[in-house]
């Protein structure tokens, strides 16, 4: 049975699901603390029962807008400033121009046709937040425009998408198991 928190999410993002929204909920951490939905389904916890308190900062194009040199700054900026969570998106946009920019990340707007410098800036930038051990909230994809891609590619593939992110944030050396 699904939590209240699980069903909320699952009911923000049909076909993508709490699988690829938290999948990111990566941090360079030992292996046997890792951040769970607690018991009553109403916030985070470490495994050992410890409320985790999310500080994060929103990032959302972080990995399209933005260089590694600026990365590196960003991240170096929110560390000083005591955030312990950056929140972003692997696929983000805004404008009418929808089109243009989800080609960025998909062939033809496909989910299934990743394009492979847009998915390994994305897993770099997960890379780099995980390192000094910020936990990784990423959103599979998010902008004004995103339903009609979403319904162009369907459930499935929606599903699909939120695995693959889900799969490449496990790879990541300071993600959850």
């Amino acid at each position: 049975m699904k939590s209240r928190f699980q069903r909320r999410i699952l009911r923000r993002c049909p076909g993508i699901g709490m699988s690829s929204y938290l999948c990111c909920l990566a941090r360079a951490q030992p292996k046997s603390v890792t951040l769970e939905v607690a018991p009553n389904g109403r916030y985070l916890q470490r495994s050992d029962g410890v409320p985790f308190f999310v500080q994060s900062d929103t990032a959302w194009t972080l990995s399209r807008d933005y260089s590694r040199e600026e990365v590196a700054k960003y991240l170096e900026s929110r560390r000083a400033l005591k955030f312990n969570t950056i929140q972003m998106s692997a696929v983000f946009f805004v404008t009418p121009a929808m089109e243009a920019q989800i080609g960025e990340a998909f062939t033809d707007g496909d989910f299934a046709k990743p394009v492979a410098t847009h998915r390994d800036k994305v897993d770099w930038t997960v890379r780099e937040a995980t390192r000094p051990g910020f936990v990784v909230a990423l959103n599979p994809i998010w902008g004004n425009q995103r339903k009609k891609p979403i319904k162009k590619n369907g459930v499935e593939k929606c599903r699909d998408l939120g695995r693959r992110l889900a799969r490449r944030c496990r790879d990541n050396p300071g993600a959850r198991d």
